[in-house]
């Protein structure tokens, strides 16, 4: 038997060495892409996208190409475009573009346009099939700042570190700068929030000293992961705002070490999944500087405290379906968690935040088809852009959003 065993051995081992002679250079290279066409629809309010009556407006695809070229250098690039209502407008864009070198699984260096593994799943954001939920809960992940938080150009160090009986840490540190779209998430906000940017009229923009720091902890407990994320960067904006009297006057918006910390939470046991992550986000000193009718160039400044947080539970049934259901909270300033600065300028008080229940059940049709459909339940508009309500009384405090969505991969 033991002779049968190592004749065994010897014939898989030359087999291997037999097709890595045979191999081809273009046996190295890998192919991948994603189409995905939604449909949203809400029976009050408009969020984000025209959703009240329904919109088509909801759609993402995605191609990358990757080469090992040594067993330690591997490149590789990925172009995407997404639409979402007024966001991105299926603007084609280099979403990462990378260098790596792998020293040992402990040690690794990457260069180019790095995606950022930013709390759990920021790194997976765009990879539909990678999830259950159409939508990521806005406490953690919200859509009008998507843009700011999923790539940076610069150099990343990361790598796994065992700990023998204590678990693993996976680690990733980078510092970059990056291009901020004018059709992207961040830029829109700033147009539309209170009028301060004059839409359309960005002429510049540009995020640098990005830091982003996450630890992800693999715990000694089966399927228990603790994560730490941290991120920092300077924000700036140069457009035209009428604010101060002077229709098309010269402004600029200076968001300098805005800074990000998420704590993350997941456990994992055989096909169930719960997670809970907190975010908190902090803009020292943000200024915003305009021509004024009588004062000449004026800066006005303040702090801006963000949080968010949810809790979330999934399930897959069998190798066809699987459910998700979450619950959200997100308020964007934390000093007005009540909405009495919006009450003030003549605004409804829920833009000041937004509670949701969402669930959503995800249909694997194929290896290559994925259908879902999901039902979010919501109090409150924070996670849409509260210049879409001017006054008090368009919009309703509680609303239902459906979501349908399919996606093609191969």
């Amino acid at each position: 038997m033991a002779a049968d065993q190592q004749d065994s051995i010897s014939n898989g081992t030359e087999q291997q060495e037999s097709q890595r002679d045979t191999e081809t250079f273009w046996d190295r290279f890998e192919l991948h892409a994603s189409l995905s066409q939604g449909y949203l629809y809400s029976n009050k309010n408009n969020w984000v996208a025209k959703t009240e009556g329904g919109t088509f407006d909801f759609n993402e695809f995605a191609v990358n190409l990757s080469v090992d070229l040594t067993d330690s250098l591997r490149a590789g690039f990925q172009l995407m475009s997404r639409d979402f209502g007024p966001l991105m407008n299926n603007k084609v864009v280099l979403d990462w573009a990378t260098l790596e070198y792998r020293w040992s699984d402990s040690l690794q260096i990457t260069g180019g346009r790095v995606k950022t593994p930013f709390a759990l799943y920021n790194a997976s954001r765009d990879v539909d099939s990678a999830r259950i939920s159409i939508l990521l809960p806005l406490g953690v992940y919200p859509e009008r700042a998507r843009d700011q938080a999923e790539n940076i150009d610069g150099v990343a160090l990361h790598g796994l570190i065992p700990l023998g009986k204590a678990g693993s840490v996976e680690y990733f540190t980078s510092y970059g700068n990056k291009k901020t779209y004018k059709e992207g998430e961040s830029v829109h906000f700033f147009e539309m929030n209170s009028s301060l940017i004059d839409s359309g009229s960005t002429s510049h923009t540009e995020t640098n000293n990005i830091i982003c720091l996450r630890l992800f902890y693999d715990t000694p407990i089966d399927g228990l992961h603790l994560a730490g994320s941290y991120g920092q960067a300077d924000f700036t904006l140069e457009g035209r705002s009428s604010i101060g009297g002077v229709p098309g006057g010269p402004a600029s918006i200076w968001v300098p070490d805005a800074y990000s910390w998420i704590g993350s939470l997941e456990y994992v046991r055989d096909n169930f999944i719960f997670a809970a992550e907190y975010r908190y986000l902090k803009a020292n000193d943000q200024e915003f500087t305009f021509l004024h009718a009588k004062n000449g160039m004026v800066t006005a400044v303040r702090d801006t405290p963000s949080m968010g947080w949810y809790v979330s539970s999934s399930y897959r049934f069998t190798d066809w379906f699987a459910a998700e259901v979450y619950y959200s909270e997100i308020y964007p300033d934390t000093s007005d968690r009540d909405g009495k600065h919006f009450v003030a300028t003549g605004q409804d008080d829920f833009l000041a935040w937004q509670k949701d229940i969402s669930m959503t059940g995800r249909f694997d049709i194929t290896d290559n088809w994925i259908l879902k459909a999901g039902v979010t339940f919501s109090n409150g508009l924070a996670g849409g852009f509260p210049a879409d309500y001017p006054i008090a009384g368009i919009a309703s405090e509680d609303w239902i959003l459906y979501q349908l969505k399919a996606t093609f991969v191969f």
